[in-house]
């Protein structure tokens, strides 16, 4: 199920008033169900990043390990 729903991806555009289809080539779609399962397992992938004493810290300012961003 979770593989046909992002095989191949497509969105439309409207270019004089016809939609135009064009392949999306990465991202999880806006408004996806499966968007939360990717919260989810990028949650579980950060505590277990956060636990790790083998990872080094940057420190600037204030000690930061991993900082997780909806913004690119």
């Amino acid at each position: 199920f979770i593989k046909a729903i992002y095989e191949k991806p497509i969105a439309n555009i409207i270019l004089r008033e016809k939609p135009r289809p064009f392949s999306l080539r990465s991202g999880t779609q806006q408004g996806c169900p499966l968007s939360p399962l990717f919260n989810i397992v990028l949650e579980v992938l950060a505590t277990t990043i956060r636990q790790q004493k083998e990872i080094k810290v940057i420190q600037i300012g204030r000690e930061v390990k991993l900082s997780l961003s909806a913004d690119a």
